[in-house]
């Protein structure tokens, strides 16, 4: 199949949608790293966030089980076929029918967090302190409603991305994050940590809210429409579609929690610094390749509905595309400036040199993994467009497998030989740090995404040649741009060390900032002369602007 340019009306319909989600995304990010830069400045990386974090832990896995049924990509194509089949009063009775099947759901889901809290804490993290096992299954059972919250507010933002209503779409996110930096700001000096969460279960109270308002007056919703359960032969639909991928995302909740119950045996603070680390890493991918998925995944879905390969290759390729360039200047910097985007970004209060030092190791290793992410939210959404769920399960999988065996290999020289310990810690700058362990595990975690990214792909550039011809055209051009946009950040930092003060805040943005913008304009500017779509598209899209 021939591919076609992406540069056309597509195309531009495509960054539109992206671009009002990427515009919120900026500001939701912005927003989330305000508030993990006051998490940091509140408690650096130590004990009290080790156990913030291990809280969430069973919280997220709970709101992936309920929300098996409640995202785009189960929602959008049902809510295609319901409208097609019977208009706006189906689509309407599908969204009801399912927010008081979750509601129900999350209620039962609460109850056993509750009661379930101290089990748990003593099973999971047995390397905490009784003291410390308390204060989590404190903080478990306070999080207790927020999966069944969020997994509502999931299903309404999936039914707000079918209408085309970016702007609610991205709202909600931005509610959540205003919510807990209130919590912070207001609570935590009463209340320590609980205030935090006191913050996060407002905010899914907050988003549910938006959201309903919403859905109130466009679908009409009704509440005693909604007090009936959807019939069994839908919920057998939505189960064969999703158990699946609620499957393949259970692989990646429990590495991550597999990850925070080994960190834990650690130094205090290793599983902070991962997390930290982690949030950074999943910023690019929230501020670009998430709203290019979310505008594009409605024409995949129409696409593979239709049989209309055409569309569909060409919505595949023009996204990742894009998705990849982001993605490959994204790793560069984050590789070479980590230690002055994690300075900038935590550096404040209880957070140390030696927080920093660990923070920005963690997230040098876990960066590499970047283009594979990027690569999966684009795939994985075409195989879901498809109805095909069993592949992306066995590409997480297979990602695991080899993560899970790699860490341990790992974990196993660092105990039984000091030396490569030594040397481990030499090759991520981290002498003098008590234990650099934990960069391991997040080595071998980035291992597992790139091995899941390679699964995944094969099938669908076999089936579809365009495809990989279309990603390695992609990939060389970005790798050589990638890499000279980092040594060009790599000098600037050196030229630049004398002009700033490296012991203020002000010094080092100045520092990361002014190398940034070297790097980037390297990037853009070898991006042209290598002939890359991705820069010429988003060249010709700015010209209107620049005209204005």
């Amino acid at each position: 199949m021939r591919e076609r340019a992406p540069e056309g009306g597509f195309a531009s319909l495509l960054h539109k949608g992206a671009a009002v989600v990427a515009l919120l995304a900026l500001v939701n990010q912005a927003l989330a790293l305000l508030r993990d830069r006051l998490l940091a400045g509140y408690f650096g990386a130590g004990g009290e966030l080790d156990i913030y974090f291990a809280a969430f832990r069973f919280p997220d896995i709970l709101f992936l089980l309920l929300s098996l049924g409640a995202s785009a990509f189960i929602t959008i194509p049902l809510l295609a076929e319901r409208k097609r089949e019977g208009g706006r009063e189906a689509e309407t009775r599908y969204v009801s029918q399912w927010s008081f099947l979750l509601g129900v759901l999350g209620l039962i889901g609460a109850g056993a967090l509750v009661f379930g809290a101290s089990w748990i804490a003593q099973v999971f993290f047995p390397s905490f302190l009784p003291a410390q096992q308390e204060e989590l299954a404190r903080l478990v059972r306070l999080l207790a409603l927020q999966p069944g919250l969020l997994a509502i507010a999931a299903l309404w933002s999936a039914v707000a991305q079918w209408q085309r209503a970016f702007v609610l779409y991205g709202l909600g996110p931005i509610v959540y994050n205003l919510s807990i930096i209130a919590g912070i700001v207001l609570l935590v000096p009463s209340f320590g940590v609980a205030g935090v969460v006191v913050g996060v279960v407002v905010g899914a109270v907050a988003q549910v809210v938006l959201l309903g308002g919403w859905l109130w007056r466009r679908l009409h919703l009704s509440l005693w429409m909604g007090a009936i359960l959807p019939p069994i032969k839908e919920v057998r639909q939505v189960l064969r579609l999703s158990v699946p991928r609620g499957a393949t995302l259970a692989v990646g909740h429990l590495l991550l929690l597999l990850v925070a119950s080994i960190g834990a045996m650690f130094a205090q603070g290793s599983v902070a610094a991962f997390f930290f680390a982690f949030g950074l890493v999943s910023v690019p991918l929230a501020l670009v390749v998430t709203p290019y998925v979310a505008s594009v995944f409605p024409l995949l879905a129409q696409g593979a509905a239709e049989k209309n390969w055409e569309q569909f290759v060409e919505a595949v390729i023009s996204a990742t595309r894009h998705g990849l360039w982001w993605a490959m200047f994204a790793m560069a910097a984050f590789i070479v400036l980590r230690a002055q985007i994690v300075r900038v970004v935590y550096g404040s209060g209880a957070f140390d040199w030696e927080d920093t030092r660990l923070t920005a190791a963690a997230l040098a290793v876990l960066a590499l993994s970047l283009p594979a992410q990027a690569l999966i939210l684009f795939f994985a959404r075409s195989w879901y467009a498809m109805q095909r769920n069993f592949w992306p399960l066995f590409s997480a999988l297979a990602g695991a497998g080899v993560g899970i065996a790699a860490g341990a290999a790992a974990l196993f020289f660092a105990q039984n030989s000091s030396g490569f310990l030594l040397w481990f810690a030499r090759a991520v700058r981290l002498e003098g740090i008590a234990d650099a362990r934990i960069v391991l595990l997040a080595g071998a975690y980035s291992l597992g995404i790139v091995v899941q990214a390679c699964v995944l792909l094969a099938p669908l550039v076999i089936r579809f040649r365009s495809i990989a011809v279309a990603l390695a055209d992609s990939l060389w051009r970005t790798a050589l741009a990638a890499f000279a946009a980092s040594a060009a950040m790599y000098l600037a930092l050196h030229f630049l060390a004398p002009a700033v003060s490296l012991t203020t805040f002000a010094g080092v943005l100045l520092h990361g900032a002014g190398a940034g913008i070297v790097g980037a304009a390297v990037y853009g500017g070898m991006s042209l002369l290598l002939g890359a779509r991705e820069a010429r598209t988003l060249l010709q899209l700015a010209r209107p602007w620049r005209r204005g």
